[in-house]
């Protein structure tokens, strides 16, 4: 639930983003935060190209790519989440905490996050353009 209202991992996960490349220079990851890029292969049909870490960096949620010659599709394996459980912010510990109180007291009918655990969790909320 709460990676669900704040739209991000907080637990690590593998994503493996494959798209159509359309010339821009960056692409913006979906899901944050992005603890690790494992790889970036661009491929058309009959033909892959592993890039090598000097031909794009990372900067946030954005790959950005240095002269790399991508082709027609790209796929960018990374891990999102929080590799370390301690970086979690305590506003979302304690929103989680206080959720799972809530859903006990009412033995499971909680249909939604109250507006306590919201405020909690709003200030790491991504936005969605």
């Amino acid at each position: 639930a709460a990676e669900n209202f704040l739209r991000i991992k907080l637990l690590p996960t593998t994503i493996e983003l494959c798209l159509r490349y359309t010339h821009r220079a960056v692409i913006v990851l979906p899901l944050i935060p992005v603890a690790r890029v494992l790889g970036v292969v661009t491929y058309t049909t009959g033909t892959t190209a592993t890039l090598s870490s000097e031909q794009y960096f990372v900067q946030g949620d954005i790959v950005k790519f240095n002269d790399a010659q991508l082709q027609e599709y790209v796929k960018i394996e990374y891990i999102a989440g929080y590799l370390d459980q301690s970086q979690i912010p305590a506003s979302i510990k304690q929103g989680i905490m206080l959720h799972i109180a809530e859903t006990y007291d009412s033995r499971g009918t909680v249909a939604s996050i109250s507006h306590e655990v919201q405020r909690l969790y709003q200030p790491y909320r991504k936005i969605m353009l």
